[in-house]
């Protein structure tokens, strides 16, 4: 079996995905996977990686059709766990804000619904116009479907929706210190990488040219602006969940529901809660 530069771009993800897989699970297991926020979307994100490189990998014994359709989906959904993950640690964040009434022009939690309803839809058309794709052992595809166009417009539009977000979430909390400040940072930092892994998705479904394309296109786009932002995206994603505190296990939106996020403000010399009564000593 000879494996190409394709071959070993998947098992360079096989070797990155694998712990991050084993380490998402932890956090999540951690900060609990009705409330883990955005790691059980990191957690999926490495799972179909995986699956995916494996699928790339069983090519180069089986050239079947179906298995590079099922290695073609798998690469096309990746960019849904990805906004995704972001929602979730962005309305950690909204959470927090919406529970302390010093803060006002704050977001519903609906908005969080209403952006996932957004990027599930399009990831069931893309699944559905990869499935209408005609790719065989050769590489050769056949025209685009419009599901998949479609997917991807929406997925623009929920990116969107998360980068103002994220803004909102940067102006509430940069002149603060604590949990809701690292988040929102941290999520600003990974924004601009996961727009170039959705530009890369535009370029294959619209462009479609010979550097861009599901199967077979330039491995130097592929690694640029795909592969490697998502190694830093999920290593963002789990620094966050390895350094930030566990929430309350309590009504999302109470008080306690975010009292780990609440900011510190300097009084007397003293670190406070905001919100509480509890001093802490300058560190």
């Amino acid at each position: 079996m000879h494996i190409n530069d394709r071959g070993w771009v998947s098992v360079a993800q096989i070797i990155v995905f694998v712990p991050c897989f084993v380490l998402a699970f932890f956090i999540c297991a951690r900060h609990g996977f009705k409330r883990s926020s955005g790691w059980i979307y990191t957690l999926l994100l490495c799972g179909i990686r995986v699956a995916g490189a494996v699928c790339q990998l069983l090519t180069y014994s089986n050239t079947s059709e179906g298995l590079f359709e099922a290695t073609a989906i798998i690469d096309s959904i990746g960019i849904s766990p990805l906004l995704l993950a972001a929602v979730g640690l962005l309305f950690r964040v909204v959470d927090w804000l919406n529970s302390n009434p010093s803060n006002t022009h704050t977001l519903p939690v609906r908005y969080s619904r209403i952006i996932h309803v957004i990027v599930v839809v399009g990831l069931i058309l893309s699944i559905v116009g990869g499935t209408n794709t005609n790719i065989t052992p050769s590489g050769a595809e056949s025209d685009v479907p419009v599901t998949s166009k479609v997917g991807i417009i929406l997925y623009l539009g929920a990116y969107v929706a998360i980068a103002l977000v994220c803004l909102i979430c940067l102006s509430k909390t940069l002149p603060l210190s604590g949990e809701g400040r690292r988040i929102s940072i941290g999520v600003a930092v990974a924004m601009p990488l996961i727009l170039a892994r959705l530009i890369y998705s535009v370029l294959v479904v619209f462009v479609h040219s010979k550097d861009f394309r599901l199967i077979g296109g330039s491995i130097g786009a592929l690694v640029g602006m795909d592969v490697v932002e998502e190694f830093l995206i999920v290593f963002i994603f789990l620094f966050l969940g390895l350094t930030l505190s566990k929430v309350d296990q309590v009504a999302p939106g109470s008080q306690g529901s975010a009292s780990e996020l609440r900011p510190m403000k300097i009084v007397g010399g003293r670190r406070e809660r905001r919100g509480t009564d509890q001093a802490y000593g300058v560190v």
